[in-house]
């Protein structure tokens, strides 16, 4: 391994929960653990965040750190540092299409999504109620109804960075997304696409221990209470799931316990949810938590709940079956992909769907028969998960150089 400079960017763009940020730490942790290392380095922008662990691991593995204002910036450091392969694990967060790079250098990158073009035009009120100002909240993403001029900017955005890597390199990490490529981006069809997966998130492997104390804490039972995340990202849909357990406890079905619970992470406004539901004292409202307190709650749910409008990947369902805890998810985009036969799935913009997947999760039957599902396949797509990463890394560290590229 040697002549590599990785872009850290990556986990500069967007929240700290950013599915891309995560999938980019698992990479750099995995090349980091490579044995022979010369002549490698690291970029970001100066006066935002950085991972100072992962930052701390590239110094005392001898790699280069290198800061600049802008990522056009890198043209210069590769000509100085005599690198020969960049890769991007979120490329689309920075202009790379403006990056002038010698033709003999090996650009990989990772694209996660299509999300801003494939969700131009989702019209979504209830949504966009439930997160007031979406624009200033979530300004990575930002969401305007049937706005052409805005859907023309992301075109234009993916199209100068996916042709930055036409003749190099392009990973995805679903089917979906490949295709997703090919259908908005016609002139990449014999572009090198690759799908691989998504890798195991670092946290994986770890025991927790004290799951019991951590739910008493929160006043939560252990499989007596459902699980919605990220409710302040507008496409994670939260609202929707919201409104199908609260009329779930307007009919007080007997099967559903009066202390059975709702669970909501990441959200910001609790006032403005609160005024629109009946059955406030059902819901438990959260800003986001620590890894620790959201594996636990993984963990410990009846039901996990994922009505997410688009997804490249899509981790959280795989997240919850780890710990053998049944899902109910939308059916679209990668999801259905990734997650196969385990999970229940519902039309993400029908409540109604919702609730019935909801009423569904406490039939012994329809459970049982899931969890047998989940254990055939899940450690399938886990292992693909572990054997795609690998390849990646090999991908990344191989030494023969690609021909043509940006110039």
């Amino acid at each position: 391994m040697k002549n590599i400079l990785i872009d850290f960017t990556y986990y500069q763009a967007g929240s700290s929960f950013h599915g891309g940020g995560e999938y980019g730490n698992v990479i750099l942790e995995e090349l980091l653990k490579e044995p022979v290392q010369t002549n490698c380095g690291i970029f970001f922008l100066k006066g935002k965040r950085v991972n100072k662990k992962l930052i701390e691991g590239c110094i005392d593995k001898g790699w280069n750190i290198h800061s600049g204002c802008d990522v056009r910036n890198v043209s210069g450091i590769v000509r100085q540092y005599k690198y020969t392969t960049i890769y991007s694990a979120l490329p689309y967060a920075n202009s790379w299409g403006k990056v002038r790079l010698p033709s003999n250098i090996k650009f990989i990158g990772t694209f996660h999504g299509l999300r801003n073009l494939e969700l131009a035009n989702c019209e979504d009120s209830e949504t966009e109620f439930f997160n007031g100002n979406h624009e200033n909240n979530n300004s990575d993403y930002i969401y305007e109804t049937n706005n052409k001029k805005k859907k023309m900017k992301w075109y234009q955005i993916y199209e100068n960075n996916l042709l930055a890597f036409k003749n190099g390199k392009i990973i995805v990490v679903s089917e979906h997304t490949k295709h997703s490529i090919y259908y908005y981006f016609p002139a990449l069809r014999n572009a090198d696409i690759e799908v691989l997966y998504s890798p195991p998130k670092l946290i994986y492997s770890k025991v927790l221990q004290n799951t019991d104390e951590i739910l008493k804490g929160y006043g939560l039972l252990f499989r007596n209470f459902g699980l919605i995340v990220s409710a302040d990202i507008w496409y994670k849909n939260a609202l929707r799931a919201v409104y199908a357990y609260d009329r779930i406890f307007d009919n007080k079905y007997d099967f559903v316990t009066d202390d059975y619970k709702v669970v909501v992470t990441g959200i910001s406004n609790k006032n403005l949810l609160l005024s629109q539901i009946k059955n406030k004292s059902r819901f438990l409202l959260l800003d986001y938590v620590s890894t620790e307190t959201l594996e636990t709650f993984y963990s410990g749910a009846q039901l996990f709940v994922y009505p997410s409008l688009n997804e490249g990947f899509g981790y959280p369902p795989l997240e919850a079956m780890k710990y053998g805890t049944l899902c109910a998810c939308s059916a679209n985009t990668s999801i259905t992909e990734i997650c196969k036969d385990m999970v229940l799935y519902f039309n993400p913009l029908l409540i109604e769907e919702i609730a019935i997947r909801i009423l569904e999760s406490f039939s012994e039957e329809i459970c049982e028969e899931k969890k047998k599902i989940m254990r055939r396949e899940l450690p399938i797509v886990e292992q693909r998960q572990k054997r795609d990463l690998q390849r990646l890394i090999e991908i990344i560290t191989e030494e023969e150089k690609l021909d043509g590229c940006s110039e």
